[in-house]
């Protein structure tokens, strides 16, 4: 037996992508490529950038075949937002691997949860290299966790993020590589002020800076 769907919250997202007329502002959105804010705003309304995060985590958890139902429905009326969802629901996911074992990445998904903060998904990773001791984020261990730099050159979602999420290159003091890839999300990332897609929400540069995450305890927000 296959999981799960809720059914019933599955039609309360139905309901909230007709009454909201999603599928009448995407050709204005496309158009004037604007972020489908009011989408957003609307399916936080009713918690769905929280929806698969696992109960201990402060989520619902909502099964896959839900979820899978749930970005069906969006994508009737806006693929540009379904897209967006999507990209936070991957992150979210990969932060949930180690959620466990990290109190920093437990309380991003808290805050997912509670109040509908949203990640957005960054390829540091150039697509003609697949090098990542050449991508453009960096982190650097420090006293009690690391930091963070350089800048992500794809972000998904980012105009209406929290948080981005990045795979950077573990360096040593001289900036060398010393290490494998490090998944980790980047509280309140600056953005650069680029144009987005009109399909995929925004497509640009998004600046680390210089931002520390510690090893415990909620991620400082610059």
């Amino acid at each position: 037996m296959g999981d799960p769907i809720d059914r019933t919250y599955v039609d309360l997202v139905r309901r909230v992508v007709e009454e909201g007329d999603f599928f009448g502002r995407a050709q204005r959105n496309d158009l004037e490529h604007r972020y489908p804010v009011e989408n957003i705003v609307a399916l936080k309304a009713i918690g769905v950038p929280g929806m698969a995060i696992a109960c201990r985590h402060g989520g619902p958890g909502h099964s896959v075949a839900t979820q899978t139902k749930v970005i069906e429905s969006i994508s009737y009326g806006d693929p540009s937002t379904a897209a967006c969802v999507n990209m936070h629901w991957v992150v979210a996911d990969i932060i949930g691997e180690h959620a466990d074992e990290l109190p920093a990445q437990a309380a991003l998904l808290r805050d997912c949860a509670r109040r509908g903060a949203m990640f957005a998904g960054g390829a540091a990773i150039p697509a003609d290299v697949l090098d990542p001791t050449r991508c453009g984020a960096r982190f650097r261990r420090v006293d009690g966790g690391w930091r963070g730099s350089g800048r992500v050159g794809f972000a998904t979602n980012s105009e209406g993020a929290t948080y981005v999420g990045t795979i950077a290159a573990v360096v040593g003091e001289d900036g060398e590589p010393s290490g494998p890839p490090h998944p980790g999300p980047q509280p309140a990332a600056r953005h650069a002020g680029h144009p987005h897609h009109p399909r995929l929400g925004r497509h640009g540069p998004a600046r680390l800076g210089h931002s520390h995450h510690p090893d415990r305890g909620r991620p400082r927000r610059p």
